[in-house]
């Protein structure tokens, strides 16, 4: 049964699994905490708990939380595990950082084990009128419980769920050639004002023109609220996206951008693999700079057609020999199958690039355990119908209300849009993941290219720009 981390002034409220860490499952879900060592040795962490209980199975350093310390409602997030509902407290100077998509999928997870607020009042979370154990002499003993007690929660408990949309008109403040085909763009606000935060694997919509947006990952650090930067390959079979941006776009000017989002988020673990290709580097930096950040273990392998098109080589040449490269005119393809040979214990691959090195990917990674590869798509991988796919089928839109009729040339997405109903949307081939939608009854026919084959199989949410029916009848949270 899953505990749940309810973070104070706001209120959200955060599933933990049994055994994991109050940072654990907080960067599941794409939240950001103040981290420091990640091992009970610094501090830098160390947060009040207001209510509940937590264990810290492995030892802590005493003179980094000391029993008088746990006594007056210290606990490290990095090392304690929560055994009751737990309620955390931030400090005036820290903040939860969140991933677009953080708390609607915390809470998804929520309502999955019953966990969900269902009335309007909030809980108290935790124990109440319980006192702290008494201190103790020495280091503090394994596996030792910190537990403090309120008498009445003040704030709302119950977390926002609804997604806000971001647009912004925001200025180009460089344009830089990266490497032989692809330009690095710099936006910032005109107003110098801070932009949205986000997390390792998210991307933002560039909207060109009335017919024209195209997803490029952030390739920025994200702690730089100031500047986006994303890179565009100048692609000869462009539907007209990455031209339009290195011959029209220019430093000085502007462009609408919409977002951030993350369907590619960066999960916390010991040791990564990454592979990219070409310009499938770009959502890998970000994700190579936290992982070097929190000490995990990691490589690179990194391949293009010729080593003065591979863009960012600069950047990583200072990781040494973490990072391998490969030009394919020099030394031929990536040899997937000695990288990935062997299974890690722990390891999580992330790939991002054309969609050959993908497919050599999912193959390449067939006998790691399920879950271990992450990747993201360019364009959609072509997806035959299931068997039993229907032509037409109901679809009733639960929250407004709303009983669609889907035709055999009409998608979920087409439907809702003309029945007045809200729904974002942006690439409508099922590879940016705007759509995703919560269903909850019947059976989709998922067509998507952003689901692993364990999301599709659970049935809980899919992607309506693409994906169909299977059942007469689909419930949508719409």
């Amino acid at each position: 049964m899953i505990n749940v981390v309810t973070v104070l002034p706001d209120g959200t409220r955060i599933p933990a699994e049994p055994g994991e860490t109050v940072l654990e499952a907080a960067r599941r879900y794409g939240y950001g905490l103040n981290v420091g060592c990640r091992e009970g040795g610094c501090g830098g962490c160390a947060l009040e708990l207001a209510a509940g209980i937590v264990t810290y199975p492995k030892t802590v350093a005493q003179s980094v939380l000391s029993d008088s310390d746990r006594v007056d409602g210290v606990c490290l997030p990095c090392r304690a595990v929560p055994t009751t509902d737990v309620v955390i407290k931030l400090n005036r100077v820290h903040r939860l950082g969140r991933g677009p998509f953080s708390d609607r999928l915390a809470q998804r997870a929520l309502k999955k084990a019953g966990r969900a607020l269902d009335g309007a009042e909030p809980p108290v979370v935790g124990p109440t009128h319980r006192t702290a154990d008494p201190p103790r002499r020495g280091r503090p003993r394994r596996g030792a419980e910190h537990r403090m007690s309120v008498d009445k929660l003040s704030s709302t408990l119950e977390s926002s769920t609804t997604f806000h949309e971001r647009e912004a008109d925001l200025r180009i403040e460089r344009k830089e050639e990266s490497a032989e085909g692809v330009v690095a763009l710099t936006l910032t606000d005109p107003s110098g004002a801070e932009l949205p935060e986000w997390s390792p694997g998210a991307h933002i919509d560039l909207v060109l023109t009335d017919s024209v947006t195209r997803q490029y990952s952030l390739c920025s650090s994200t702690t730089d609220r100031r500047s986006y930067r994303v890179g565009v390959l100048r692609d000869p079979g462009s539907r007209g996206g990455s031209q339009f941006v290195h011959d029209e776009l220019q430093a000085g000017g502007t462009v609408q951008v919409r977002g951030p989002r993350n369907h590619f988020p960066f999960l916390d673990a010991p040791e990564y693999v990454f592979v990219a290709g070409g310009i499938g580097i770009t959502p890998m930096l970000p994700m190579i700079a936290s992982a070097e950040a929190v000490g995990a273990r990691w490589e690179l392998h990194y391949g293009g057609r010729t080593r003065a098109s591979m863009g960012f080589l600069d950047e990583l040449s200072a990781y040494g020999d973490r990072v391998t490269v490969y030009p394919q005119e020099e030394v031929g393809h990536i040899p997937l199958g000695s990288i990935l040979a062997e299974p890690r214990d722990g390891a999580l691959v992330y790939s991002c690039g054309p969609g050959p090195l993908l497919d050599a990917m999912e193959s390449s990674t067939a006998h790691w355990p399920p879950g271990s590869l992450h990747i993201e798509r360019f364009a959609a991988k072509p997806v035959a119908a299931s068997p039993g796919a229907l032509d037409t089928f109901e679809v009733v839109c639960q929250r407004s209300g709303v009983n669609l009729k889907i035709g055999p040339d009409q998608t979920i997405l087409d439907a809702a849009q003309e029945a007045g109903l809200k729904v974002l949307a942006s690439c409508r081939a099922g590879v940016c993941g705007t759509c995703e939608v919560d269903v909850i009854d019947g059976q989709p026919d998922h067509r998507d290219s952003v689901l692993s084959a364990a999301e599709r199989a659970e049935n809980e949410f899919m992607l309506v720009c693409i994906s169909r029916s299977l059942s007469p009848r689909l419930v949508l949270d719409l």
